[in-house]
C-alpha cells in the first residue's frame, strides 16, 4: 500500500493570492510557499503520495520529471523535519486537485521559515485550552 501524507492537526494554513501561509500552533513558527510549493501544499492537503504530487506537478509545470521528483522529495523532507506532515498508509482521501490548462515553467519550491513572531504567537490564549477548545482551559 502506498504511503500518503497528512498535514499535522497542529498546523493551520491559508492560501492567499497563490501563496500559502502555514502556522505551527505548537512552536509558533510560520512558513510560506509560492508557485510550485503552493501546488505541492495543495496536493498534501488532499492526502497525496509523493508519486501523485510529482505526477500532478508534471501536468502543471514544464520540467524534467526527475527534477520535479527531487524537488518534491527535498520539500517533503523539510516538512517532515519540522513535523508539518507525517506519512500514513493510504486510505480514504480528498479529491485530487485539478490539473492546470496550461503548463508554466517549473521553479524550485522554497519553504521559507520564520520564527520572529514565535514569542508573540505562543502567548496567545489559544495555547491554554484543551482539545474541546475555547473557552475551556486546559
Amino acid at each position: 500500500m502506498a504511503e500518503v501524507y497528512r498535514v499535522s492537526p497542529r498546523i493551520s494554513s491559508e492560501t492567499i493570492n497563490g501563496e500559502v501561509m502555514i502556522l505551527d500552533l505548537d512552536t509558533g513558527n510560520y512558513y510560506n510557499l509560492a508557485e510550485s510549493g503552493a501546488a505541492i501544499w495543495e496536493f498534501l492537503e488532499a492526502g497525496a503520495s509523493a508519486a501523485e504530487i510529482v505526477e500532478g506537478l508534471s501536468s502543471r509545470f514544464e520540467a524534467e520529471p526527475h527534477r520535479i521528483a527531487a524537488s518534491v522529495e527535498r520539500l517533503l523532507g523539510e516538512f517532515k523535519d519540522d513535523r508539518i506532515i507525517s506519512a500514513v498508509a493510504a486510505g480514504e482521501r480528498s479529491p485530487k486537485p485539478p490539473t492546470a490548462a496550461t503548463r508554466r515553467p517549473f521553479v524550485e519550491p522554497v519553504l521559507n521559515k520564520f520564527s520572529d513572531l514565535k514569542d508573540l504567537l505562543m502567548i496567545d490564549p489559544i495555547h491554554e485550552v484543551d482539545q474541546v477548545g475555547w473557552p475551556q482551559k486546559a
